[in-house]
């Protein structure tokens, strides 16, 4: 998978900018289908889909796209905030 590496002397719409170009990297190469939703007090500074309800690419995703997780993201959301914790 390619390295986010944002600049710490980026400004906050560059590593948003930085943030999109990742995903949709990761996206083009089929790494990465989904939605994000970046806030900074309380306001979305990034809210976007990336990719296709199916496979055969006919819908693509939209922030009314529902996901079936169940309970596997727990583990990922755990440890996503254990990662933003320790930076």
């Amino acid at each position: 998978m390619p390295e986010l590496n944002i600049p710490k002397n980026s400004s906050e719409k560059g590593k948003i900018v930085l943030i999109d170009n990742w995903l949709e990297k990761l996206n083009s190469e089929r790494k990465f289908i989904g939605k994000i939703l970046i806030t900074k007090n309380g306001k979305p500074t990034l809210e976007k889909t990336y990719g296709f309800t199916n496979s055969k690419k006919t819908k693509q995703l939209n922030n009314n796209s529902s996901f079936r997780l169940a309970s596997i993201s727990k583990q990922f959301t755990a440890s996503l905030i254990m990662l933003l914790k320790e930076k």
